[in-house]
């Protein structure tokens, strides 16, 4: 019988193992009704930062989701981080259900990366991406197109992990980090790309295409 193993993030493992370690010594001394409550914690935690594999498309002409979550934004706007241009910007949604998994919509390196502290408004909210707490990923695709990566924490995430370093290379639907507990990713890309994803439609990192190189 084939079962399948949930693999779960690293970056989810100290919080995993501090509820389960809580709720255990809760029940050793008698409170179950709180252990049982940081026993659901633990299991809402294992789900959340889930690790799933994906069919990554592997297409150089091809710009993929690099997040799970729903379409809220396609519309032109200036990148101020790194480009200082317009671009078309498809903004994802990150439901406090949603694989948090952020992913490299192509292949290529990094040509650089700029944290901005800020608020925390809910991510769906048009103006979040420039109040709220973000860092954005300047790459550069192995056929010369320069994009950008924003990732945005929304109200609940208060962390943005990316293992993004500068000069480093990376394969399409490589992971390359995550934002914890909701969030919203933006993807810059050149404004004369072709869009194959429409508003509110549901897309998946790394199996997703957002848009085609015109």
């Amino acid at each position: 019988m084939d079962i399948k193993v949930l693999k779960v993030a690293r970056e989810g493992l100290s919080t995993i193992f501090l509820l389960g370690a809580l709720g255990w010594l809760l029940s050793l001394f008698g409170f179950q009704s709180l252990s049982f409550l940081f026993f659901i914690l633990t299991l809402f935690t294992l789900f959340f930062f889930r690790n799933p594999d994906r069919k990554v498309v592997e297409d150089e002409k091809a710009f993929i989701s690099p997040a799970d979550g729903k379409v809220i934004d396609i519309s032109n706007q200036t990148e101020k981080d790194h480009l200082d241009k317009e671009c078309l910007r498809i903004s994802i949604f990150l439901s406090i259900l949603d694989c948090h998994i952020n992913r490299f919509p192509v292949s290529g390196k990094v040509l650089g990366t700029k944290y901005h502290s800020g608020k925390f408004v809910m991510a769906f909210n048009k103006h979040s991406s420039e109040l709220n707490e973000r860092l954005s990923t300047f790459i550069e695709s192995k056929s010369g197109v320069q994009l950008v990566i924003t990732q945005v924490a929304g109200f609940l995430a208060r962390r943005i992990v990316s293992d993004a370093k500068l000069h480093s290379e990376f394969s399409q639907g490589n992971k390359f980090g995550m934002i914890k507990f909701g969030s919203r990713v933006d993807l810059y890309i050149p404004t004369e790309s072709n869009v194959s994803v429409t508003l509110g439609q549901k897309v998946r990192a790394g199996e997703t295409v957002l848009a085609w190189v015109n």
